[in-house]
């Protein structure tokens, strides 16, 4: 083979190669909840947990913001 053909050969492949890439979309919005606490659980909760619960939430937010 020549080199133009196996050029347009690798061409080719590349460019038909594109067509399959699936779409990936985030559905976690649809089964992630904000959690939610009472006054009697923040009392025995640590500082740690806390903002773990606080950073869970503001990550929420920030990806589901229609929610």
């Amino acid at each position: 083979m020549s080199k133009l053909k196996l050029l347009l050969l690798a061409m080719m492949i590349l460019m038909t190669s594109c067509r399959g890439t699936p779409v990936l979309i985030d559905s976690a919005c649809s089964w992630v909840k904000p959690i939610s606490t009472n006054k009697a659980d923040r009392a025995v909760m640590s500082r740690e947990v806390k903002q773990q619960i606080a950073v869970h939430n503001d990550l929420f937010d920030s990806h589901c913001p229609a929610k």
